[in-house]
């Protein structure tokens, strides 16, 4: 159970989806800012799922380029999850 645990709180921390999210938060902020609502739209679950896909394709490259790496730290973390970003 508590392998489980730390492999779910790895894959949480070690993905993109806060750096998605809080792009979301901006595209939200600025168009309260500049709209006067802050409504939910299409763009801004386009904004979240095109960040999770960049940040994913440059990972994936980012790993094959340093496979001398992938035996320690963030790198083995990142590593192991390379099903799940793919």
């Amino acid at each position: 159970m508590r392998a489980l645990l730390i492999a779910l709180l790895d894959l949480l921390l070690y993905s993109n989806f806060w750096i998605a999210l809080a792009a979301v938060g901006m595209a939200a902020q600025s168009q309260l800012l500049l709209c006067g609502r802050g409504e939910p739209t299409a763009l801004l679950g386009f904004i979240f799922f095109a960040t999770l896909f960049l940040y994913a394709v440059h990972r994936i490259i980012g790993l094959r380029k340093s496979k001398p790496f992938t035996e320690s730290g963030r790198y083995a973390v990142i590593a192991r999850f390379r099903n799940h970003i793919v």
